[in-house]
């Protein structure tokens, strides 16, 4: 793929190259990002909008501020909340937010694809020729199964490139471990053009395992 010059939208600058890059650097990425954040916490959409500090978290902060700004210990203006170090939420403060983010709710909600069961091709026959054939490792990172299986307590998981479950042909499937396995849900373009190279890289060097 040959590199294209693009122009940065933070900082204007020229640059070549052949990701789908909107930014020149980490530098404005991460500027990107923040102004990301702040318009999205805007006016109304700022969970805070509408509402007041109370007298005794006003005190709380004008004491850190005078204590030199430190905000650990007794100094914190949130110290003896449930949030901390040492307190565990009860039940009914997990189940609340618990119930927040189940659904439509939660952020990486598409079409519930996710309560969708496999087909029965996707066998625990079929995950173990796709590890065999990715040589036990993670297809992003390189972590070995042995690896993963010591620090997860199970085998790497088996991805499908095009987001698919009905298609379980050997060449739309990789082995991910789990921290990837997450990640390829995100630019889903992205990963999904990457994954099919390395699949058809992989499988002209060592065959496809279904033919043998």
């Amino acid at each position: 793929m040959k590199q294209k010059h693009k122009t940065c939208v933070i900082c204007n600058s020229t640059f070549k190259s052949q990701r789908p890059r909107v930014t020149c650097s980490s530098e404005c990425c991460r500027r990107l990002i923040s102004k990301g954040k702040m318009l999205k916490h805007q006016g109304e959409n700022n969970p805070f909008y509408g509402k007041r500090h109370t007298e005794e978290t006003k005190n709380k902060i004008r004491a850190t501020i005078a204590n030199g700004g430190g905000r650990s210990g007794k100094l914190n203006a949130n110290y003896g909340n449930h949030v901390l170090r040492g307190h565990r939420m009860t039940r009914e403060q997990c189940m609340k937010i618990s119930l927040s983010k189940r659904g439509k709710l939660n952020p990486a909600w598409i079409d519930g694809r996710s309560y969708k069961f496999y087909p029965g091709a996707f066998s625990e026959r079929t995950k173990r020729m796709v590890r065999e054939r990715d040589n036990n490792k993670c297809s992003m990172c390189g972590i070995s199964g042995a690896l993963h299986m010591k620090k997860h307590g199970r085998n790497l998981d088996v991805h499908h490139i095009d987001y698919n479950r009905a298609n379980c042909n050997i060449d739309n499937l990789v082995a991910l471990c789990q921290r990837c396995n997450l990640k390829v849900n995100k630019n889903r373009v992205f990963y999904q053009k990457k994954l099919s190279k390395f699949v058809k890289s992989h499988s002209s060097k060592h065959g496809n395992p279904q033919n043998k």
